[in-house]
């Protein structure tokens, strides 16, 4: 699980793969998620506020929309 909530792209790519060999398929669905969602934006957008970070206009727009993760 640890993987999943890295902002590494290589470490979301590895837990992707870990839950298909295991065939975790909720687990799978999350992963994937969160893969995409550090692919997209390089980091968890959701973060930025609590790391200091400042938001992109691109952070802004997907954590106005419906498909945000807000976690």
């Amino acid at each position: 699980m640890s993987l999943m909530h890295s902002e590494r792209l290589e470490e979301q790519a590895l837990s992707v793969k870990l839950f298909q060999k295991l065939g975790l398929e909720d687990n799978l669905k999350f992963a994937k998620h969160h893969r995409d969602i550090v692919k997209k934006f390089g980091r968890f957008p959701h973060r930025n506020t609590l790391l200091g970070r400042k938001n992109t206009v691109a952070d802004t727009q997907y954590l106005a929309s419906k498909e945000a993760f807000t976690g």
